[in-house]
């Protein structure tokens, strides 16, 4: 989700990768929602190959990608199976990114749902997982194939921690659920691991800790800036 310099990374960060900005992992990521919208109206021909690639279908949970392509058309029903299994998807990007032969993303439509649906309370359901779920797994080769970056796929070699002088942006949801509640004020001075912020006792979430010592120069409901004694 980093798209330029000001972005931070957050405890779900796993790696940067740095792409040219032609490939088609990066156009999936800027394209706005309403021209992925427009496109998915126009050229989704239900082919069903979303769902049948689907890991999480394939696991046997309650979730088919092409259903959900149908309700751009047709409207949202909450109460309806289609839409509730917006929960069930895990964002692996496997249905826009490998799938569609049209480059849809059902992914960013189930994205979109979820945010929608988080004020209803959808009861956990059991499926048994689809008997030809290995048959069905996508290679990573044939993916990063896909999305051009075989000639990158290469041991990085770990040089060390890169010096930097600050300041430190830290940002207050960098996990699911609620975001942190800061518990320091401007000016305060924190250690490095010291706690920023945290979470009530009856939220899921996270505290947010300080990656360097130094002192807090701003405080928003997004994020807290420390900056570095050195």
């Amino acid at each position: 989700h980093i798209r330029n310099p000001e972005d931070t990374v957050t405890k779900t960060t796993g790696a940067l990768v740095f792409l040219e900005e032609g490939n088609p992992a990066v156009h999936e990521k800027v394209a706005s929602f309403q021209s992925v919208t427009r496109f998915s109206k126009s050229a989704c021909c239900q082919c069903t190959e979303c769902t049948v690639l689907c890991p999480r279908f394939n696991l046997g949970h309650d979730i088919e990608p092409h259903m959900i392509m149908r309700t751009l058309n047709y409207g949202l029903d909450a109460n309806s199976s289609v839409a509730q299994a917006a929960y069930l998807c895990c964002q692996c990007g496997v249905c826009s990114m490998f799938a569609c032969p049209f480059g849809l993303s059902p992914k960013r439509v189930y994205a979109d749902f979820r945010a929608r649906l988080k004020e209803f309370n959808i009861p956990a359901r059991e499926h048994a997982a689809d008997p030809f779920n290995d048959a069905k797994k996508l290679p990573s080769k044939r993916l990063k194939a896909r999305l051009n970056i075989l000639d990158i796929d290469v041991k990085a070699e770990f040089i060390g921690t890169l010096p930097y002088p600050g300041p430190y942006k830290i940002r207050m949801k960098q996990h699911i659920g609620a975001p942190a509640t800061p518990v320091v004020k401007i000016g305060d001075r924190v250690r490095a691991g010291q706690v920023l912020a945290t979470v009530k006792t009856e939220e899921l979430g996270t505290p947010v800790h300080s990656p360097a010592a130094g002192d807090v120069l701003e405080i928003t409901e997004e994020f807290i800036t420390i900056g570095s004694e050195s």
